[in-house]
């Protein structure tokens, strides 16, 4: 079970569990996971606190700051050399915050369309995935980077994989693009 927000208090950091009547405190470990609940399957977060109830097994995540997680992913697939895969344009539509009816009329593409590159069943062309960068980039201006030049000049960033690790507050960066 995923525990995105939480506050940094003591008394958070230290859990009981929610699903038995255990009443002991939860011992935590950082672990490194896939991010699954991204729906990509190349991210992984490196020392994510873990707690697990010894008596039921119940396992919770704590993320950190999982907006500030999704604009890390965000931004580094608008830098990410080759096409995005439709996996990719989903993750950057739902981070958006739009349905694939929203998102149909926002990009003049069907929404049988969308559905069907999201899915693998259709390619994704340069025109879309172009299309999908700068709108993303355009909703967002607090970047390091501008999206225009990164196509222009094919600056793209080689990488197959995310390895992204928070710091003490909870924030999020790239650890290794690999």
């Amino acid at each position: 079970r995923a525990d995105g927000g939480y506050r940094m208090g003591q008394e958070e950091k230290m859990m009981r569990c929610t699903n038995c009547e255990n009443k002991k405190l939860l011992k935590s470990e950082r672990v490194n996971i896939r991010y699954k609940e991204s729906g990509l399957d190349n991210i992984l977060l490196i020392g994510v606190e873990r707690s697990q109830c010894a008596a039921c097994g119940e396992e919770y995540y704590r993320y950190g700051n999982i907006v500030q997680l999704h604009d890390t992913i965000a931004h580094a697939l608008l830098k990410k050399d080759g096409l995005l895969t439709g996996k990719e344009i989903k993750f950057l539509r739902k981070y958006l915050g739009y349905s694939g009816e929203t998102f149909s009329k926002l990009s003049g593409y069907r929404a049988d369309s969308i559905y069907k590159i999201e899915n693998g069943q259709d390619r994704v062309t340069s025109a879309f995935d172009h299309f999908i960068r700068v709108i993303v980039a355009s909703k967002h201006v607090d970047r390091d980077y501008d999206i225009h030049d990164i196509i222009l000049s094919e600056k793209f960033e080689k990488f197959k994989r995310l390895e992204l690790k928070s710091n003490k507050a909870g924030e999020w960066r790239i650890q290794k693009a690999a």
